[in-house]
């Protein structure tokens, strides 16, 4: 037994972690939150943006314009995957043709 018991204590270890990586990954997934970890805060509106945000009285309609993911380069087709995210988890219900 002694000859073993590195290796059970490995294996308990590994099969901690997973589960404890398991929880960690749907208590993440049942919550909205995100958090934007770019450079600058490019996904994050500024609060001169959310203050005029809260004093419009009516709907906005944005139109977004891009092309297919297959005819162009990979930076547009990650802005349009991009897009696409932010329209479907805000409060904005626009067109994306």
């Amino acid at each position: 037994m002694k000859k073993y018991e590195h290796l059970i204590y490995s294996a308990v270890g590994l099969v901690a972690l997973l589960l404890l990586l398991v929880a960690f990954n749907y208590l993440a997934s049942t919550t909205s939150v995100r958090v934007d970890l770019t450079d600058g805060k490019l996904y994050t509106l500024s609060e001169g943006t959310r203050k005029i945000l809260k004093r419009l009285s009516s709907p906005v309609k944005v139109k977004l314009y891009l092309s297919r993911a297959k005819r162009c380069p990979c930076r547009c087709a990650a802005s349009r995957s991009a897009s696409r995210t932010w329209c479907a988890s805000s409060s904005v219900l626009p067109t994306i043709t």
